[in-house]
């Protein structure tokens, strides 16, 4: 059917999207296919809506807000992180508005 190719595409998209950010925050640490293992496990484990905002948010390139709610190793990274991870971005951004406002 078209809606399980659309929903397969959607996740390819998102599994490169993760695969990038995370190549963004854990860099040479990992190997390519450590990363590549982890966005998969992402996700097809994560809330669908918390992951697609926290790809949206990280268009904009602030790693270093979200590597401190992230685990040493991205295999480890679960639902909580990626919670942390996009309220750490959220607030962030909030804080740019506000000064933006003054």
């Amino acid at each position: 059917s078209s809606e399980a190719l659309a929903t397969h595409e959607e996740q390819r998209a998102r599994e490169i999207l993760m695969f990038v950010r995370l190549r963004d925050w854990y860099g040479s640490t990992c190997s390519s296919d450590e990363l590549h293992h982890s966005s998969k496990h992402i996700v097809t484990q994560a809330d669908p809506d918390v992951l697609h905002a926290l790809l949206v948010a990280c268009d904009t390139g602030q790693p270093q807000e979200v590597l401190h709610t992230l685990p040493s190793t991205p295999q480890d990274i679960n639902q909580q992180h990626l919670n942390a991870a996009l309220g750490a971005i959220l607030h962030k951004r909030r804080s740019i508005w506000l000064e933006h406002l003054r």
